[in-house]
């Protein structure tokens, strides 16, 4: 995340040559980007080598070393690292095993093995498959960080696992702490397979300089009889991302809060048009740019909050998200004209009213209507997810509508973001921004570990208000306290509040309703298919049973027919 600074330092060496044989098919390669790169995907070292028995090891290694160099950083900000390599890798292995298969080439095998060291704040990611290793050296302490993945038969080493072996590969993830002075040695088994692992230290400890390290490691690899390729790569830990570091907080505080603003008042070229909406969180206001007449919506933090580091790093978050979603049901974030001078975002500027302020007047909606409208939603909650963002806050007044139905949502303040757990941990604790109680799902309210379900549960909730104009549960979801209440919470079927929607309709949003996350669907489109295709398994004239649609009169039924019967029995014995 950009306003989330990096310090983390290191030094690095690289070496690789043929040694014994004719050609040299390992790749290395190690990308210390500077800025917010550095911050929000850091360092990465990479080594492969090239599998000798297929014919194109040279060509699949490489591919891979300068593919994951490059891809890596053009994954989305909002990713985990995981995410991310786990991406590109899988990628790079379909595309090797195709290489390798076309024209029924099966000789020709694009081949090699793998590892990766991703270095980022406070944390090493690594990354591995086949022979390839990764040590890490601390405190005089030499650990092999990775497993290799062989096996012998009769005296000789076979590859379990490899890029471009199979269309689909397993690839090792682990991640560590980072300490400093920590350092890693990356290497191929031309050297670390002719050398003790125990002398390594002493090379190591006798000698500062990280080239000259690799080429002792080499040359020993040789002397004891290596006739394969000889890669290796030092990365030594200088500087971390310390967890009390101050300049964390100076980072947030470079501008300065703005005044309340007035009508008519500019700022930074932004004339402000009116004002349309205060807490006591936020200020939103429309504004025009005084050049070119274009509208925005400025969102600017309350001066309640000027000293508190947790509300300033949610509301920074929230900006840089918005910056980064591309998607047409999302609001989006932009920059002005002028670059700010003191903490405020811009977002485009919607005509129409909020999905809350709709829905008193239109509500309840046919199902056709209500659907329309809920897909739109679950286009943008689908973008997030793939973004690996949670929104948190779904709620008809965080969704614009306008005169066409056509809705986006807004308010990225409560968003959770798996990337953000890379992170160092704070001075303070983060806020834990956990949406409107009425809409939100039973885990959020009882503090519990937030899932992409839980966006699904308010889109539920949402769906059910639009066909009946009231909530499913009541005030049950403002009330929970404890988990034994859930037991307590009494879905009321759409049925039983004689709104005329299809039995698959209310089924599926009971589903969607669960009080627990994993009884829910798989995900937002599983949802939307059930509502859009749930005819092919009921008809559109069956009627839920009486007990689901109304539990009362159907206990009072039951009742009234014990009570006949039981009548009965006494006048037959009266008799």
């Amino acid at each position: 995340m950009d306003h989330i600074p990096s310090h983390l330092e290191v030094r690095c060496a690289q070496l690789s040559q043929a040694g014994r044989k004719e050609i040299n098919e390992d790749a290395i390669g190690i990308r210390i980007p500077e800025g917010s790169l550095l911050s929000s995907k850091g360092i990465v070292c990479v080594i492969a080598d090239g599998v000798s028995t297929s014919e194109a090891g040279r060509e699949a290694s490489e591919a891979c070393v300068k593919n994951l160099l490059y891809d890596y950083y053009c994954t989305p900000d909002t990713w985990t690292v995981e995410k991310s390599v786990s991406t590109v890798l899988h990628a790079l292995n379909r595309w090797l095993f195709a290489q390798g298969t076309q024209f029924n080439q099966t000789d020709k095998g694009y081949i090699c093995t793998l590892s990766i060291l991703i270095l980022k704040h406070d944390l090493a990611h690594i990354f591995h498959v086949g022979d390839s290793r990764i040590y890490r050296l601390r405190e005089e302490k030499l650990v092999q960080l990775t497993t290799d993945h062989s096996r012998k038969v009769n005296n000789t080493s076979y590859l379990a696992r490899a890029m471009g072996l199979d269309s689909k590969v397993q690839i090792d993830y682990r991640k560590e702490a980072l300490h400093q002075d920590d350092l890693f040695i990356l290497s191929t088994d031309g050297i670390h397979d002719f050398s003790d692992s125990r002398d390594w230290v002493t090379i190591i400890k006798d000698e500062q300089d990280l080239n000259k390290i690799c080429i002792n490691l080499q040359e020993t690899a040789l002397k004891n009889g290596s006739e394969d390729n000889l890669s290796c790569q030092i990365i030594k830990v200088d500087c971390i991302d310390e967890t009390n570091d101050k300049s964390f907080f100076d980072s947030l505080s470079e501008l300065p809060f703005p005044p309340l603003l007035k009508k008519d008042q500019v700022l930074d070229g932004l004339k402000v048009c009116s004002s349309l909406h205060e807490s006591s969180r936020s200020q939103l206001y429309l504004v025009e740019d005084v050049e070119t007449g274009k509208k925005f919506v400025i969102k600017t933090p309350s001066p309640n909050f000027s000293d508190d580091p947790a509300y300033i790093d949610r509301f920074i978050t929230e900006s840089w998200l918005g910056k980064r979603f591309r998607h047409n049901k999302l609001v989006q974030v932009t920059k002005g004209r002028i670059p700010p001078t003191c903490l405020y975002y811009l977002m485009e500027y919607v005509k129409g009213v909020t999905l809350e302020e709709w829905m008193k007047k239109n509500t309840p909606c046919s199902p056709e209507q209500a659907l329309r409208i809920i897909k739109q939603i679950a286009l943008g909650l689908r973008y997030l997810h793939r973004q690996q963002v949670i929104h948190q806050d779904l709620k008809p007044g965080n969704i614009l509508i306008d005169s066409n139905e056509q809705i986006k949502l807004i308010d990225y303040g409560s968003c959770y973001v798996h990337a953000s757990q890379e992170l160092p941990a704070r001075q303070w604790t983060p806020e834990q921004a956990l949406g409107t109680a009425t809409y939100s799902a039973p885990e959020c309210a009882l503090g519990k570990r937030v899932e992409y379900a839980s966006d699904q549960f308010s889109l539920a909730v949402i769906l059910y208000e639009l066909l009946s104009g009231t909530l499913p549960y009541r005030n049950q979801l403002e009330n929970l306290t404890q988990e034994k209440q859930l037991q307590h919470l009494e879905y009321r079927e759409l049925a039983s509040k004689k709104v005329f929607v299809p039995i698959w309709f209310d089924q599926a949003i009971k589903k969607a309703l669960s009080p627990l996350p994993d009884k829910r669907f798989g995900d937002i489109d599983e949802f939307i298919y059930q509502l859009e295709h749930g005819h092919e398994n009921f008809s559109m004239n069956e009627r839920l049973p009486l007990i689901d649609t109304n539990p009362i009169r159907f206990w009072q039924g039951v009742a009234l027919i014990q009570a006949l019967i039981l009548a009965i029995l006494i006048a037959h014995l009266l008799k």
